[in-house]
């Protein structure tokens, strides 16, 4: 699930209590109290939010974040009172859904917990294997003949290098300068030159 998922979901929610005669109260909605959005709507002095909140959580599993989609309702307790903020503590709650993802930049999201889980577990497996990659290469000499001889077309387009022959590579060294950044191998020559691959 993507977040306009989630936003068509929350939209629908909005235009189901408009179908039921609600109009918007743009008086209720002033001050963020940290939502992403929020939407408040009122019929015969009863105000209902729909409001999305957004927050990190940490368990036995790990970090996730978890996106709320809440709808909660206030009754107001006098008809000039449609200026002034409701606060979110004060709704009596109707429905709520959750939506969670591992990494929310990545903009997928799930209502299951137990895909959260798996996901989470992928995640980590994941670091630790570029974690390992990172300490395995972090500056592996292989040079070898045949190293040589992959790298030698690379060498023979730089400058001045058109005529290199394979006994002119003197190393090849994979290379990570550290665990953020692209492996690379660095080409160092007989005639003391270094050449970066990436």
């Amino acid at each position: 699930m993507k977040f306009n998922d989630i936003e068509s979901i929350m939209t629908a929610k909005v235009a189901e209590y408009i179908a039921w005669g609600y109009t918007l109260s743009t008086g209720t909605m002033s001050g963020s109290q940290g939502e992403v959005a929020k939407v408040d709507v009122v019929k015969n002095m009863r105000v209902v939010r729909i409001m999305l909140t957004r927050e990190n959580r940490y368990d036995d599993n790990g970090c996730y974040f978890a996106l709320t989609l809440t709808v909660g309702c206030h009754t107001l307790p006098k008809a000039r009172s449609f200026d002034r903020i409701i606060w979110n503590r004060d709704l009596e709650v109707i429905e709520r859904r959750e939506f969670f993802s591992v990494d929310i930049d990545a903009n997928n999201f799930t209502e299951n917990r137990d895909d959260l889980i798996e996901q989470h577990k992928k995640q980590m497996q994941r670091w630790r294997n570029r974690n390992a990659r990172c300490k395995l290469s972090l500056s592996k000499d292989i040079t070898s003949e045949a190293a040589k001889a992959i790298v030698l077309p690379f060498i023979r387009r730089q400058n001045r290098c058109k005529r290199a022959k394979v006994e002119d590579i003197e190393s090849v060294i994979r290379f990570i300068p550290s665990s953020s950044a692209k492996m690379h191998y660095a080409i160092t020559l007989r005639n003391g030159k270094t050449y970066n691959l990436a």
